[in-house]
């Protein structure tokens, strides 16, 4: 039997199609030999790899000739399959980007031109034609001019669309580097947030021995607290930061309560690796 997972124009826009194409897991293992996934055309190359779709759709392709047995919107699979909270797909990350990709994005964030201790993506428009999207959306970029005087920080713009245009002129409190343009789809998205997780981890990997090494040498000065502010920095960077944003979407009612714990759990795991890996200097 055939399986076919589809985007609608009234329910389904690209984060929806992002977070309900997990359910094709769920699928499989219920039994369907081939799954399809129609999607938005920015969406297509990063659904590819998604280890359970057997054939992925643009909505600019033309339909095969193979016929579906079953169609679902994809916002309705939760209901047909009977998930509830403790049940939700949730093995993480279910998506991934292409290595070719990140290879190429890593040498338009390379520190030398650009040295920053992290790097933020800023989208500040969505779709104007939503119709929330005013709720959504800021009015322009000058609105995130103040986040220009955080130290240490280099942001960047992944805007496309409404607003694509402003990054180019941003206020001058606010550098920017601008990579908008040269993001096709979602796969670079992907991967330019593979490529900045990266370099977290390896921040946070530093300041973990940079803190062990004062806890070796403590004896010579007392370096508590710089080390208690380095491992602090790399519970930061390893253990909440990935759960803070999903936590606090969980509080809206935008994601359930396992998801949080999920991710959150993800980052203590991380944190552990990197633990270990202090423990080698």
């Amino acid at each position: 039997r055939c399986g076919g997972l589809g985007r609608s124009d009234a329910v389904a826009g690209h984060g929806d199609m992002i977070q309900f194409c997990r359910y094709a897991s769920v699928l499989k293992k219920r039994g369907a030999v081939s799954i399809g996934i129609i999607c938005h055309p920015a969406l297509k190359t990063l659904f590819a790899r998604l280890d359970d779709a057997d054939v992925v759709i643009s909505l600019d392709d033309p339909l095969p000739e193979t016929r579906w047995d079953y169609w679902s919107p994809p916002m309705s699979l939760p209901f047909h399959c009977q998930t509830r909270r403790d049940s939700i797909p949730s093995d993480l990350p279910y998506l991934s980007a292409e290595p070719g990709r990140i290879d190429h994005w890593a040498g338009m964030l390379d520190r030398k031109q650009h040295p920053a201790s992290l790097y933020v993506g800023l989208v500040w428009k969505g779709n104007p034609r939503f119709e929330n999207d005013a709720d959504r959306s800021l009015p322009n970029l000058s609105v995130l001019a103040d986040l220009g005087k955080i130290a240490d920080i280099r942001f960047i713009s992944l805007q496309k669309g409404a607003g694509e245009d402003e990054a180019a002129n941003p206020p001058a409190s606010l550098p920017l580097l601008n990579l908008g343009p040269q993001v096709t789809d979602f796969a670079d998205m992907a991967a330019i947030k593979a490529e900045a997780r990266r370099r977290l981890a390896e921040r946070a990997r530093l300041h973990a021995k940079i803190a062990r090494a004062g806890v070796v040498h403590q004896h010579h000065a007392d370096l508590g607290g710089a080390v208690h502010a380095a491992h602090r920095h790399a519970e930061f960077f390893l253990g909440e930061v990935q759960g803070l944003g999903v936590h606090r979407l969980a509080g809206e009612g935008q994601l359930p309560d396992r998801e949080a714990e999920t991710v959150g759990l993800a980052g203590q795991a991380h944190l552990a690796e990197m633990r270990r890996g202090a423990g080698e200097v």
